[in-house]
């Protein structure tokens, strides 16, 4: 519905007040939107790739060291912290990073999922921007999670942090919404997400 269409006459209470709102991403979706659990399992999921480089390894030549990626998840979760002293986190690096870890935190609900890694966008085509994993795949190689593999998740997550270069970057197409990582996450059952528009320094990114 148009924004236009959230507001009512002063008599009258807005439309939010009395009515859910679900954001449909795409015309061409055919699953239902997953329903609100309510009470997650974890409240902060922090994954930190430092992406070190080293001359052998082919990704070297695309991504630099992440000098400030595991500094950055571990003073968000001390804010976490801060305010919940109950709060439940989980700090994902080296092979606890991998992309069948990630879903499977995803499908038992999170609450806020915060990646501090590497992204790398395809505007041509959009389900292959990607982010840096911490992990390394069955050959020792970098593992990456693309916007291709989001989109067939489904979870409960209230908050995405996209904290990687250029991870709101993509077209958007007729029908189909807002492409790449943004709306492979929108469309997994994320909430709300925050990405970057631009390249993201490492020291500026926390």
């Amino acid at each position: 519905i148009p924004f236009a269409g959230l507001s009512r006459p002063r008599s009258a209470s807005p439309l939010t007040d009395r009515q859910s709102v679900v954001m449909i991403t795409s015309l061409f979706e055919p699953r239902t939107p997953p329903a609100f659990r309510g009470n997650p399992s974890v409240d902060l999921l922090a994954l930190a790739s430092d992406a070190r480089s080293i001359a052998d390894l082919p990704e070297s030549a695309v991504f630099s060291t992440l000098q400030n990626t595991n500094s950055e998840v571990r003073t968000i979760a001390a804010l976490f912290r801060t305010s919940n002293p109950r709060s439940t986190i989980k700090l994902l690096s080296g092979e606890d990073g991998s992309a069948d870890n990630l879903e499977r935190y995803w499908q038992s609900g999170v609450d806020v999922f915060h990646f501090a890694t590497h992204g790398l966008p395809d505007l041509p085509q959009p389900l292959t921007s990607l982010l840096l994993l911490p992990a390394r795949d069955a050959a020792g190689k970098a593992a990456y999670l693309t916007a291709g593999q989001v989109l067939e998740w489904r979870g409960d997550v209230d908050l995405v942090f996209l904290g990687a270069c250029d991870t709101a970057v993509g077209p958007v197409r007729f029908a189909e919404g807002m492409s790449g990582l943004q709306g492979a996450f929108l469309r997994a059952g994320a909430r709300g997400v925050i990405g970057t528009l631009w390249p993201v320094e490492d020291v500026y990114a926390s």
